[in-house]
């Protein structure tokens, strides 16, 4: 069961201060959950302070909650869902990569 949110201000220095730190790391999972328009929450991944804050001024009304993670604590090799690669034009597989 999810944490309550409810009386959590997401305005609060400290957050922001955590989130600029861990940006500093890492990149930042954002969930963008609605309060009004019955809608699904928005999942967008920022590594960058400044597109974060911007999109949370812009998108963000009284009532939503924003919950955020760690890129690096939940997308790792060892627990993806699936990977793989798309296949050249012509069937075969690339091999190697800058990753």
């Amino acid at each position: 069961m999810p944490a309550d949110v409810s009386s959590r201000n997401f305005d609060d220095p400290s957050v922001w201060d955590t989130l600029q730190q861990t940006l500093k790391e890492t990149r930042v999972i954002l969930e963008h959950r609605h309060y009004y328009g019955s809608r699904a929450p928005s999942v967008i991944v920022f590594d960058d302070y400044d597109e974060l804050v911007s999109y949370i001024r812009q998108n963000a009304r009284p009532g939503d909650a924003l919950w955020t993670w760690r890129y690096d604590a939940l997308c790792r090799d060892d627990n993806s869902l699936v990977h793989g690669k798309l296949p050249l034009a012509d069937g075969p597989i690339p091999v190697g990569g800058a990753y």
